[in-house]
């Protein structure tokens, strides 16, 4: 995932102002690029030369299809690379897993050097290439949006990729004017008879690089959906949008994430909402969006990727990265078995950070396991006449619990469950919660505290050793205590 530091006010005025000299590159979209299949340049007749890297066995493929797309462009072989992106976007061609291979290719020509921290001379040498194959073709898409996109490339590495108070008057300025100049080149290319997706997300980056206002980010991206609704780049460059950093509310991009996946709806909405909590994960340790989002769907949302498109060892990787995050270990373990060696930097970024994963998980298996066995004997106790009436009437009592720590911990009233193991005499024997919300943390600390005491929490239950699960939900509970 992309992380991209937001603008300070006054620095995102710089380019606001500057924003408004191409204010206008928004409205072209419902005219200039109205929803039409993709038409190919003058090397429609050409024969496409494409790389066979199999990203199903090969963790660096895709850095190995962005390589050889940069060898192209240093070699001049302009011809050559229309023709691919032609049928690349013809065919929308894709990697094993569903990556579309159109998007590879323009990663392959966005930055002078591939995984390296280029110089002045590299982005020079660079942007003149491409700006000699833009003189060279004047009807390729494929060249005014690269050229469009290492302008931003360009942009970024003026500003730098610190806090916006590290960044001088100078590098805004230059910020502004590179992103000005990526802007002025779409617009221009607005006019050619090619279309291409990667131009929307093009433009995207310019209306987050811009602090375009929401209604106009909506729009745009409205237009790039209806444009080609299958290329999930769009949302995720909308999920990212709506974060908090950028243009969004606390809470905007999950939202968006559901609404856009249900809004394609069956099993193509699933796989959506998998590439895009996807883009959303990271091995930092810090994951307050993905925490919010639905683990259940996501694995749903891998098995649909992995039954359409096939395995790929880039999806393997970040859905071991989501298991890890999610504290699902046996889902963990069974993804680290197949990836074996086969770990991808791009996700783990050392081999130390996987194998540290891998033993982690490894640990907590067979406690997983058997939370799961108790899970079972919960929900079949719940089924049972005595097992529901006994049921119900201890959710009074946890209900109390759970506004207590409502009050205590001024919680997010976040639903979770609870998985409790219950003594003859009412005595809590052990319990299972998700420790990263602040009130069933509370919860799950108060029985800590009832059975380090030896207190009775329940009445007496059907028989010793009895489980239940129980769903709470701290809002709902909260609303019934008001009334």
């Amino acid at each position: 995932m992309a992380c991209l530091l937001p603008l300070s006010s006054a620095k995102k005025r710089l380019a606001q102002i500057v924003f408004v000299l191409f204010a206008a590159c928004c409205a072209f979209c419902e005219t200039a690029l109205a929803t039409e299949p993709p038409k190919t340049s003058s090397t429609s007749a050409c024969k496409p030369v494409d790389f066979d890297f199999d990203n199903a066995t090969d963790p660096d493929s895709f850095t190995k299809y962005k390589t050889a797309v940069a060898d192209m462009l240093a070699q001049e072989k302009f011809r050559e690379l229309d023709c691919l992106a032609d049928s690349l976007r013809a065919n929308k061609t894709k990697f094993a897993g569903g990556m579309w291979k159109i998007h590879a290719f323009y990663q392959g020509l966005k930055d002078p050097v591939i995984n390296q921290h280029a110089t002045e001379d590299d982005w020079q040498t660079h942007l003149q290439l491409l700006e000699k194959w833009s003189a060279q073709e004047p009807e390729s898409m494929t060249a005014r949006v690269a050229l469009a996109s290492s302008y931003q490339g360009y942009a970024w590495f003026a500003r730098g990729n610190g806090y916006s108070g590290s960044v001088s008057d100078s590098g805004w300025q230059l910020f502004g004017e590179r992103m000005a100049k990526s802007a002025f080149i779409l617009r221009q290319a607005s006019s050619l008879k090619a279309k291409c997706p990667e131009w929307f997300l093009a433009m995207q980056v310019v209306a987050q690089a811009q602090g375009w206002d929401v209604a106009q980010a909506n729009e745009l991206f409205e237009q790039a959906f209806a444009f080609a609704p299958d290329y999930y780049y769009f949302s995720r460059a909308q999920a990212a949008l709506l974060l908090p950093k950028w243009l969004g509310e606390e809470g905007a991009t999950e939202k968006f994430v559901t609404q856009i996946s249900d809004r394609v709806g069956g099993k193509a909405g699933d796989i959506l909402y998998f590439q895009l909590a996807e883009d959303l994960i990271c091995s930092c340790g810090e994951n307050p969006v993905f925490d919010h989002l639905s683990w259940p769907r996501i694995k749903t949302g891998f098995a649909a990727t992995e039954e359409v498109y096939g395995p790929s060892l880039a999806n393997l990787n970040k859905f071991a990265l989501m298991a890890v995050t999610a504290k699902d270990p046996i889902t963990a373990d069974k993804t680290f078995t197949r990836i074996g060696d086969n770990w991808d930097k791009e996700v783990w970024g050392n081999e130390d950070s996987y194998r540290s994963d891998v033993e982690w998980t490894k640990k907590l298996v067979p406690q997983a396991y058997k939370k799961l066995q108790n899970t079972a004997v919960a929900e079949a106790n719940a089924k049972t006449s005595e097992g529901a009436a006994y049921k119900k009437e201890s959710e009074k009592k946890l209900a109390g619990i759970v506004r207590g720590c409502m009050e205590s911990e001024a919680g997010d009233g976040k639903a979770f469950s609870l998985l409790i193991e219950m003594m003859a005499d009412g005595t809590v024997e052990e319990a299972y919660t998700d420790l990263n919300k602040p009130v069933s943390r509370c919860v799950y600390g108060k029985l800590a505290e009832a059975h380090f005491h030896k207190q009775a929490v329940f009445s007496q239950p059907p028989h010793d050793k009895y489980w239940l699960t129980f769903d709470m939900d701290p809002a709902a509970l909260a609303l019934t205590s008001a009334r």
